[in-house]
């Protein structure tokens, strides 16, 4: 996440199940989801916008790097 402080929350949304990123140090970490396609959802402090996107297909067993996120203001 650039910047590391931007964003208050960082959420996985798959139909109706939704989870909590974990925040380390401006890095979002998800443990143990259902494998299949997640919509990420940032909600960003002021003045950044907040930003959604599709993660691309989880596979179960396998790590997935969605890559550096840019606020935009």
């Amino acid at each position: 996440m650039y910047p590391a402080n931007g964003a208050d929350r960082v959420w996985a949304i798959q139909g109706k199940d939704s989870i909590e990123m974990i925040n380390i140090n401006g890095e979002y970490f998800l443990r143990a989801i259902h494998p299949g396609y997640w919509q990420i959802s940032v909600e960003a402090y002021h003045p950044f916008r907040n930003v959604q996107f599709n993660s691309g297909d989880i596979q179960p067993g396998f790590d997935k790097d969605l890559g550096e996120i840019r606020l935009q203001k």
